[in-house]
C-alpha cells in the first residue's frame, strides 16, 4: 500500500494519468488491510461479544459513559474522563475500576489510576510549566538570547529528532572559547511544584540554574590517541543515536527559575532540554514539550 501510495504522488508531480491507478490501488488495498485487521483481532481476542462497566471512588472525577459493549462490528470505543477543577486543589488521585463479562469467561477486572493536577502558576509568569513531572522544552525557545563578542546561539532548523537544535554562531566560534559564565548564553524560564534535588555528575557548555554557579559538562569523555571513547559505538551508543545526553542536577524549590546555557566550547549543538521533577517516565524522544504561558 505504500509502495502503491509513493508512486501516485510521484506520477501526480509528473502529472501522468496513471496517477489515478496507483489510486485506485491504494484504495483497494486499504481496504483489504481493514478486513485483515478484523480477522486478525477476531482470532486474537475471539468472536464472543462482551460488556463493561466503568466505576470511579471519586465525585469530582466525570465520565462520558459508564458501560458499553463489544462485539465483532463494534470493535472500539473511546471513554472520556473529566476532572471538576472547583473540587481540587493541588493533585488528588482518583481510581477507575473497569469490569468486563462476556458468556463463560472468568469476569476481568482492570484498574486505572487518573491524577488531576490543579496547581497553577502565579499570575504574570511567562515560560514554561512543569506537568507530568517534568519541565521539557525545545531548545529554540529560549527567553533570551545574550551575544558576546559576535558569537550568539542561533537555530538549526530540522536537525535532531524534534523540532531543531541551537548552536553557537559563526561556525567554529572564530577559534574562540570561554570560561562558564563569560561566553555567549541562552535562557529559558520555567516554574515548578516540585523540589528538584540531586547531586552533580560533571559530563562543552555549562548549565546555570538560577544564581548558581555554572557546571561545566564536557559530554564526550575523554579517550587515549587511536581509540574510542566509551559508549561511542554499539547499539546503543553516540553514533547510533547521533545524540549525546547530558545529565546534570541542580538544587530548585518550587517557584520561578531561570536555566541558562553558556557556551564554553564551539561547534555543540543542543536540541532539547527535560527538567525531570521527579515524574518524567522513560521514552525514545522524551517527553512533549511543556505548556508555555
Amino acid at each position: 500500500m505504500w509502495i502503491a501510495a509513493g508512486n501516485n504522488a510521484l506520477r501526480a508531480e509528473e502529472a501522468r494519468l496513471s496517477a489515478n491507478q496507483f489510486d485506485d490501488q491504494v484504495t483497494q488495498l486499504f481496504e483489504q488491510d481493514v478486513e485483515w485487521e478484523k480477522e486478525y483481532h477476531t482470532i486474537l481476542d475471539g468472536p464472543n461479544s462482551f460488556t463493561f462497566t466503568a466505576a470511579m471512588n471519586a465525585t469530582w472525577l466525570k465520565a462520558s459513559a459508564t458501560k458499553g459493549s463489544f462485539d465483532t462490528n463494534n470493535t472500539e470505543s473511546r471513554i472520556f474522563f473529566t476532572p471538576d477543577w472547583t473540587q481540587i486543589s493541588g493533585v488528588q488521585t482518583a481510581e477507575i475500576n473497569f469490569t468486563a463479562t462476556s458468556a463463560g469467561q472468568p469476569i476481568l477486572l482492570q484498574s486505572v489510576t487518573f491524577v488531576a493536577n490543579h496547581t497553577v502558576a502565579p499570575s504574570g509568569f511567562k515560560g514554561f510549566v512543569e506537568g507530568d513531572g517534568g519541565v521539557p522544552f525545545e531548545a529554540v525557545h529560549a527567553a533570551r538570547n545574550t551575544t558576546v563578542d559576535g558569537l550568539t546561539w542561533v537555530e538549526l532548523p530540522g536537525i535532531g529528532r524534534t523540532l531543531s537544535g541551537v548552536t553557537p554562531w559563526p561556525r567554529g566560534g572564530d577559534d574562540r572559547n570561554f570560561t562558564a559564565g563569560s561566553g555567549p548564553s541562552i535562557e529559558y524560564d520555567f516554574y515548578t511544584f516540585n523540589t528538584i534535588d540531586g547531586a552533580d555528575r560533571p559530563v562543552a557548555v555549562a548549565l546555570q540554574a538560577d544564581e548558581q554557579d555554572p557546571q561545566t559538562t564536557y559530554f564526550i569523555p575523554p579517550a587515549p590517541s587511536g581509540t574510542l571513547p566509551a559508549a561511542w559505538d554499539g547499539n546503543d551508543g553516540f553514533v547510533a543515536n547521533s545524540i549525546v545526553s547530558v545529565i546534570s542536577n541542580f538544587v530548585a524549590a518550587p517557584g520561578v527559575h531561570t536555566l541558562k546555557i553558556w557556551m564554553v566550547e564551539p561547534t555543540v549543538v543542543v536540541q532539547k532540554i527535560v527538567i525531570d521533577t521527579g515524574g518524567v517516565q522513560p521514552s525514545c524522544l522524551g517527553p512533549p514539550e511543556s505548556i508555555r504561558v
